[in-house]
């Protein structure tokens, strides 16, 4: 489990703040919805806890508490979604907001599984919509996040190969190394059409932030490989 998500108030408690530290230190996030209401809000910043404020559809701060505890804003007015039973409705608040956030991280995490807590919540800071003047990060916190901007920003950080050099009867394949992540390397023989195989005999070894994979026994001028990232 690395994406928890409470949709309820007590953003400040220093319980859940503690579960949220030890989630991150096995590569995980807690998201939390903010306090629906009106004024301000003098809650602790708890920092691994990132508390979501609502937007609503014209993008403005709506129905939340406001204060120094506020991380980012994510749409929460007039959601449709499931009901008691088995039907649909709308509903308003910060804890439809904060699944939206959850659910940008769950899938940022499956574009790229090399990035990590910090990675995923410096690219949700760096590509947000920055939705008022300076002084009112405590409405918005970072800004409302943006999933296309965020999804295109994992991707670009993609572990990718970057070095490819035969040694003898061997393959060597270099690629930047990110630790807790799993690497595997995939072999075909053609393009067109591309039929990848898992290579079992692959032999690892990382040093100064790279890590150096080798096919003991490729295939010949006529191959192809491609590198497989999973946490």
């Amino acid at each position: 489990m690395r994406v928890v998500n409470l949709s309820w108030s007590g953003a400040n408690s220093d319980t859940v703040e503690a579960g949220a530290f030890y989630l991150k230190s096995k590569g995980g996030i807690v998201g939390m919805s903010a306090l629906d209401g009106a004024g301000a809000a003098n809650y602790t910043n708890q920092p691994n806890v990132y508390c979501v404020a609502m937007t609503d559809s014209a993008d403005n701060f709506n129905s939340t508490k406001f204060g120094s505890y506020i991380d980012f804003a994510a749409p929460g007015y007039q959601i449709f979604s499931t009901t008691t039973g088995a039907g649909y409705t709308s509903g308003t608040g910060t804890s439809y907001a904060c699944p939206l956030f959850c659910g940008v991280i769950s899938v940022l995490m499956s574009i790229n599984p090399a990035l990590g807590p910090d990675d995923i919540i410096n690219i949700l800071r760096t590509t947000a919509a920055d939705l008022g003047p300076t002084g009112t990060d405590q409405f918005y916190g970072a800004g409302r996040i943006n999933f296309a901007a965020a999804a295109a920003a994992a991707r670009a950080a993609l572990p990718s190969i970057t070095g490819v050099q035969a040694l003898s009867n061997q393959l060597q394949i270099t690629a930047p190394f990110y630790a807790g992540v799993t690497y595997s390397l995939q072999r075909t023989r053609s393009l067109s059409p591309a039929t990848w195989s898992s290579l079992t005999n692959v032999i690892a070894s990382t040093n100064a932030g790279q890590i150096r994979l080798i096919d003991p026994s490729p295939l010949g001028f006529s191959s192809f490989y491609r590198l497989q990232i999973s946490r």
